[in-house]
């Protein structure tokens, strides 16, 4: 079973749909696999589709990894409840359910009888928009389309990868103004210094940044 396809089509839905109730952030490429709090990695699921992401997620990464391990301790942390989260079923309750389900849809989805028998619902997509057609299974596709959805976590953890590489040229940048700044402030003091950058912000700031940043930085009395 492709459960990064199926992963990767809970999170489309709710990117393209958004839901009209209770919803939870979820972090699409987890944090702890190193994804970030950018807008981009980020989608708000119900309930129920944020367990099941979850539960996903310890399928998708072989256990006997180090971020396999990881998506399971963060799965058995969903499953625990408080007051205040009572949304989840026992693992005992949801691999019975889960069992029964699968057998009513085995049994429903057999041969004719199935009310889709013949045709398929497909993603289609011409590498700028996508579609999502009912086709029959032998239909030709249109000149330049092709099955599937552009959508899809391996993207995401290239994209959260360039978002961690522009932070740590932005981090760079920021560090070589501070010493640069710096420089500036032990020459002439706050108020020139203040005349010279074009500086907006307190003393206090300036200083608590040449205390996180500047390693050469040393306070003054």
């Amino acid at each position: 079973m492709d459960y990064k396809k199926i992963y990767n089509s809970i999170i489309k839905n709710r990117i393209e749909n958004v839901y009209d109730g209770y919803t939870e952030n979820h972090h699409i490429l987890p944090k702890s696999l190193g994804g970030s709090d950018d807008k981009s990695n980020l989608v708000k699921l119900n309930a129920r589709e944020h367990f099941i992401c979850h539960l996903l997620l310890t399928k998708i990464y072989d256990y006997h990894t180090s971020s396999g391990k990881k998506m399971v301790k963060a799965f058995m942390m969903m499953m625990c409840k408080s007051e205040n989260q009572k949304r989840y079923i026992t693992s005992k309750e949801f691999k019975v359910l889960r069992e029964k389900f699968a057998q009513i849809q085995s049994e429903s989805q057999l041969g004719e009888g199935n009310s889709q028998y013949g045709k398929r619902w497909n993603w289609i997509h011409n590498n700028k928009t996508r579609e999502l057609k009912k086709l029959d299974l032998e239909s030709n596709l249109p000149v330049g389309w092709e099955y599937g959805n552009i959508f899809d976590l391996d993207k995401i953890e290239l994209l959260n990868e360039q978002l961690k590489q522009e932070k740590i040229i932005k981090k760079e940048i920021m560090v070589n103004q501070l010493n640069s700044y710096y420089e500036i402030y032990k020459s002439v003091g706050f108020e020139e210094f203040v005349n010279i950058t074009g500086y907006t912000k307190s003393k206090p700031n300036l200083v608590t940044s040449f205390k996180r940043h500047v390693k050469s930085f040393i306070p003054q009395n």
